[in-house]
């Protein structure tokens, strides 16, 4: 990885204040498989994703100057 894109990107694990933006870019992932974002269960998957005993986690990329810009659900 170049030198510059490491030092401006960080990933790490999606946590609470991350929620607003992880909805946001899951919509977008929702549409662009031609899905039709769905309230239940964009809450429901956060929803797991916060939970400490689900086997749902999710991580984002962050930049140091636009905030997060990725995630990974897994």
């Amino acid at each position: 990885m170049p030198e510059a894109l490491s030092s401006k990107v960080i990933v790490r694990p999606a946590a609470l204040r991350d929620e607003k933006r992880w909805r946001e870019l899951f919509d977008g992932y929702c549409l662009f498989y031609k899905r039709t974002p769905s309230e239940p269960l964009t809450h429901y998957t956060w929803a797991r994703i916060m939970d400490d005993a689900s086997p749902i986690h999710a991580i984002v990329a962050e930049d140091r100057m636009d905030g997060v810009i990725g995630i990974a659900n897994y």
